[in-house]
């Protein structure tokens, strides 16, 4: 069983790199325990993390290097972040300056509301962009849409299979009723 604080260092490095000593450098300081994850970022299966996760008791401190190490994106920022303040573990991004502390709920609530925002500001531009990509492409007649998942013969063969009933015929393709009604009402089927 640990007691007391522990300085922890979590590392990912990209395939390709695999050179720990810049995150290291960054950090600065000998860790008791270092987990290194050798992966792309946007990578799911991180085992480094994972045992990390398990591993963090309260008044550790998790030093990272820079945010884009341990978090994939915004919302896994603010996941990871809370996950491991509720554990009691202070997180230290070194390249960014900050330190999301479990015990400053006032200057880790406000980060963290900030990281929150950011994240639906990063969502809407998503959105934003998306959208304005699908007007262009319906612009030069380039945009098709989603190619349907099931044809009109098949979405026809089992509402015969169910005397008609949209809602069955769903149910048996696995997909919405709302798939079966707009396709029914492209192909003029009752």
């Amino acid at each position: 069983m640990r007691l007391g604080m522990t300085d922890i260092a979590y590392l990912r490095v990209p395939p390709v790199e695999q050179d720990v000593a810049p995150q290291l450098e960054v950090i600065g300081q000998q860790m008791k325990r270092t987990f290194i994850d050798k992966c792309r970022s946007g990578h799911t299966d991180r085992p480094a993390l994972r045992k990390l996760r398990a591993y963090v008791r309260k008044g550790d401190v998790l030093h990272v290097s820079a945010i884009d190490r341990l978090a994939r994106n915004l919302y896994d920022l603010r996941d990871l972040v809370r996950e491991f303040n509720s554990k009691g573990v202070t997180v230290q991004f070194h390249n960014e300056g900050l330190t999301f502390n479990p015990a400053d709920r006032e200057g880790s609530g406000k980060m963290l509301k900030l990281v929150e925002a950011l994240t639906g500001f990063e969502k809407a531009l998503v959105k934003e962009k998306q959208s304005e990509g699908i007007e262009k492409a319906k612009e030069r007649n380039a945009y098709k849409g989603r190619k349907p998942t099931h044809s009109v013969e098949r979405i026809q063969a089992a509402l015969d299979r169910n005397d008609g009933n949209k809602t069955a015929a769903a149910r048996e393709l696995g997909v919405s009723y709302r798939t079966i009604l707009r396709t029914c009402q492209k192909a003029g089927i009752d």
